[in-house]
């Protein structure tokens, strides 16, 4: 007999959320919102401020993403990035089911220092996105998180990198890759592969590596006049664009777009045929999936996350090679209707393990098993 399971008060701790917008807060947002329509209580804590411009996120106590209305309870706080300091988080931990902490940061810190409860932990990369300080990364990692991780109920791994990478420190780690909300970004209709049309959806931050891209893209630019490229980051990375297109021959085909709405990017992917990145590193790659999910085509620089989603999906090339990207873009483009649209299909059917509906029980499984 089935034993009935009953709602759960919990709470999402993630350092940034909406109305600022990036990957962690649409994996929150989408999280959140399914848990709700789970029969859940769902709140979220955040960080009162932008972390990189200081601009504040507003005191609003609620935020509608979808068709839920999230509880949001935002906090002041000091310092940086990932290492700040907050003197409070303004409500009880007790008085919740599960605490779920999203990324390895200060808020990790926090919510040990205010609750001794069992917690659960996100990884979302960790904080090796970037080769800079690897090594002082490294030992902070193996002394200082293997100890924070004493604490941690379970570790949810968001890629497979994540899985191995905490495995070294701790034994709790389970892997539940990211999440895509594949109903949303899937066409409605058969749509037509624009292959000329890039796209690219993501940050500026080094291991993103924008300005590899830019300089692939002028040089295929060069061999095809018709090809364009759409970029849409965060509008903290607006005062970086003039600067990156610099002596670019093809600045009049690229556009850079910020802070657009979810029917506007979604517009963008249904628009584009092909979406590239040139990162190094990737936690998951989930604008990578949400272009899979959308119908488009990939073409990718090949790290080791992308390799491991992407496998057969995409094609693979070296944008530190501008001459491999032309290769791999001829390559694409030499490929007749059928296979274009099979592979397409195929693409589809790849995001369908994705599901956030699939991802949300399999969360809320780890949840029930650790009450």
């Amino acid at each position: 007999m089935e034993v009935k399971r009953h709602g759960l008060r919990i709470l999402q701790v993630v350092r940034q959320f909406l109305p600022r917008t990036g990957g962690m807060q649409e994996y929150v947002a989408q999280l959140s919102r399914h848990l709700i329509n789970l029969g859940h209580e769902v709140d979220v804590l955040t960080l009162n401020r932008n972390i990189h411009t200081g601009e504040s996120l507003g005191d609003d106590s609620s935020v509608f993403f979808k068709d839920q209305n999230i509880f949001v309870k935002r906090v002041a706080f000091r310092g940086w990035s990932r290492f700040f300091w907050v003197p409070s988080l303004g409500l009880c931990l007790k008085d919740y089911d599960i605490v779920h902490v999203h990324g390895v940061d200060g808020f990790l810190s926090a919510v040990m220092r205010f609750s001794d409860i069992p917690l659960f932990l996100s990884t979302h990369g960790g904080y090796f996105h970037t080769s800079k300080l690897r090594m002082l990364k490294n030992i902070f990692f193996h002394t200082r998180t293997r100890f924070q991780l004493r604490n941690v109920l379970k570790v949810l791994a968001c890629s497979r990198q994540d899985f191995f990478k905490f495995k070294s420190i701790c034994d709790n780690v389970e892997l539940v890759e990211n999440g895509v909300d594949v109903d949303y970004f899937r066409p409605k209709q058969v749509r037509e592969l624009k292959l000329n049309n890039w796209l690219y959806v993501g940050g500026f931050e080094s291991n993103k590596q924008v300005h590899r891209l830019l300089q692939a893209f002028d040089h295929c630019h060069r061999h095809h006049s018709n090809l364009s490229l759409t970029i849409v980051g965060t509008e903290q990375f607006s005062g970086q664009w003039k600067e990156l297109t610099r002596g670019l021959n093809s600045k009049k085909s690229i556009n850079f777009f910020s802070n657009l709405s979810s029917e506007e990017l979604l517009k963008l992917y249904h628009c584009s045929g092909l979406f590239v990145s040139a990162s190094e590193y990737e936690g998951f790659g989930l604008a990578s999936m949400e272009a899979l999910a959308s119908g488009s085509l990939l073409m990718l620089h090949p790290n080791q996350s992308f390799l491991d989603l992407f496998c057969g999906l995409g094609e693979f090339a070296d944008f530190e090679r501008p001459d491999k990207v032309l290769e791999a873009f001829n390559l694409i483009s030499s490929m007749n209707e059928k296979d274009l649209i099979q592979r397409a299909a195929f693409g589809l059917a790849k995001s369908e393990i994705f599901s956030w509906k699939k991802v949300a029980r399999e969360i809320e499984n780890h949840y029930f098993n650790s009450t």
